[in-house]
């Protein structure tokens, strides 16, 4: 693996947080999440929802052993395996955006990649030349 290009806009935080997913008045809750980025996250559960879905997605992440933080997103089901699914973030709320970017850098292994990968991107786009 090493030696090869990551084309991904985003890096890959693995994490394990509790992750509601809503569709068509079905809701899926799985305790387990193979990776976080700010452009999605694989969710790992036996119940999944149709390829090419959208679904709201809530990061439910504990703040202690009685509360927790939610993180809320529209996604799209872009992949689904075996294991789970693989969700893209379509839209985040600021204040979720912010949580999100918080619990991205608090657990990745290098906090200045990640802050060049924020500051390459508007939001969840790719920054162009001309927003600089």
């Amino acid at each position: 693996m090493s030696g090869q290009k990551n084309d991904r806009e985003f890096t890959r935080v693995p994490i394990n947080i509790r992750v509601e997913l809503s569709y068509d008045g079905k809701t899926i809750t799985s305790n387990n999440c193979q990776d976080v980025s700010m452009n999605g996250v694989y969710v790992i559960s036996e119940d999944k929802f149709k390829e090419n879905s959208s679904c709201d997605v809530t990061l439910l992440v504990s703040k202690d052993e009685k509360t927790s933080e939610e993180i809320k997103a529209q996604g799209h089901i872009e992949r689904v395996t075996e294991n789970g699914m693989a969700i893209k973030f379509l839209g985040i709320e600021m204040e979720s955006y912010d949580k999100l970017y918080e619990l991205i850098v608090f657990n990745s292994t290098s906090s200045e990649q990640m802050e060049k990968e924020f500051q390459e991107h508007v939001g969840l786009k790719k920054r162009n030349e001309n927003d600089k």
